[in-house]
This record gives structure tokens, C-alpha cells and sequence, in this order.
């Protein structure tokens, strides 16, 4: 499986969602899980970091 995705990629790659806690700390917990659901459905990878637009409704702090 290519570690990027190119004109190699086939397949289904799901735009994996970044959970995070009531804190705003990433929930690794949620991220296992989402990771096992994904995959027992059949995708073939995951794409991760922002490539499903949520940066539009993350903030930064001042």
C-alpha cells in the first residue's frame, strides 16, 4: 500500500475525522476505533491531517 497518495493509489481511502476531547486534546481512544470501524468496512487506507476541511472551524488561540 503507497504511504502517500499518487496515480498508483486504488481503492477506497476514507477522510478520516480527528476526534478530540472535552479538553481539546486529541482522544487516541476514538482514533483506535475509528481506525478498527474503517477498516472492518473494507477501505483500503486513510487519509489523515486536514484533508477533510475542519481547519475552517478549528480555532487558534490569540
Amino acid at each position: 500500500m503507497p504511504l502517500i497518495l499518487n496515480e498508483t493509489a486504488r481503492g477506497v481511502y476514507a477522510i478520516a475525522t480527528t476526534p478530540f476531547s472535552e479538553t481539546g486534546a486529541l482522544d487516541y481512544n476514538s482514533v483506535d476505533s475509528l481506525a478498527d470501524f474503517y477498516l472492518e468496512q473494507g477501505v483500503h487506507g486513510l487519509t489523515v491531517l486536514g484533508v477533510g476541511c475542519w481547519g475552517l472551524w478549528v480555532r487558534r488561540p490569540n
